[in-house]
C-alpha cells in the first residue's frame, strides 16, 4: 500500500490580504499619534537641552571670570537659535551654539510670537543681569529685576518654560505645572 499524500498547508491569497488590509489599518491609526508623541518629545529635549547647556554657561562665566551673552532667537520660519558671546561680541571657549529642532517654537507667554532676538547675562559670579532688552519676556509683575523667562512651544498645546532667577538658578518646566 501506498502511503496518504500530505497535504500541504498554507495560506490563501485572500487570507494574506485580509492580513495585510489589517496591518494597514494599524499603523493608519497609529501614526498620528506617533507624530503627536515624536513632536512632545522634541519639545521637551530641546528645552531640557537648553536649560542644562545654560547651567553651563553659567559656570563657564564662574570659571573664565567673564559674563556671557546668551541670545536666543528665532525668525520664522527658521529654527530657534541659541548662541553664546561676550559683551563684545566674542564667541566663549566651550560653548557652541545651539539649533533647535524645527517644531520647537520661541514665543511669549500667551503662544504669540515675541519679539526677537531674548539676550540675557550671566556675569562673572554667576548671577542673572537684566539685560534692560524690551523684547525679553519676563514674568508678569516680577520683570526686569528678578527674572528672565524663555518659553517654547510646539505646532500642538504643548508649551514648556524657562526661568532664570536672579541668583543664575536655572528652572524649566511644563506651564501647567511651573512655578511662578
Amino acid at each position: 500500500m501506498l502511503a496518504p499524500a500530505k497535504t500541504r498547508g498554507g495560506y490563501t491569497l485572500l487570507e494574506m490580504m485580509i492580513v495585510v488590509a489589517i496591518v494597514g489599518i494599524l499603523a493608519a491609526a497609529s501614526v498620528p499619534n506617533f507624530i503627536i508623541w515624536n513632536q512632545k518629545h522634541k519639545l521637551k529635549s530641546d528645552v531640557a537641552n537648553l536649560a542644562g547647556t545654560l547651567a553651563f554657561a553659567r559656570m563657564t562665566a564662574i570659571n573664565q571670570n567673564t559674563p556671557v551673552v546668551v541670545t536666543v532667537a528665532q525668525i520664522l520660519p527658521a529654527p530657534v537659535t541659541v548662541t553664546f558671546t561676550s559683551p563684545l561680541g566674542a564667541a566663549i571657549g566651550g560653548l557652541s551654539p545651539i539649533t533647535m529642532s524645527p517644531v520647537t517654537r520661541l514665543t511669549d507667554a500667551l503662544g504669540g510670537a515675541p519679539l526677537s532676538p531674548q539676550d540675557m547675562r550671566f556675569n562673572n559670579m554667576g548671577t542673572w543681569v537684566s539685560t534692560v532688552n524690551i523684547n525679553n519676556i519676563c514674568i508678569p509683575g516680577a520683570c526686569p529685576s528678578t527674572s528672565q523667562v524663555l518659553n517654547f512651544r510646539n505646532a500642538g498645546t504643548d508649551n514648556y518654560r524657562i526661568v532664570v532667577l536672579q541668583t543664575g538658578k536655572i528652572i524649566w518646566c511644563y506651564v501647567p505645572t511651573c512655578i511662578q
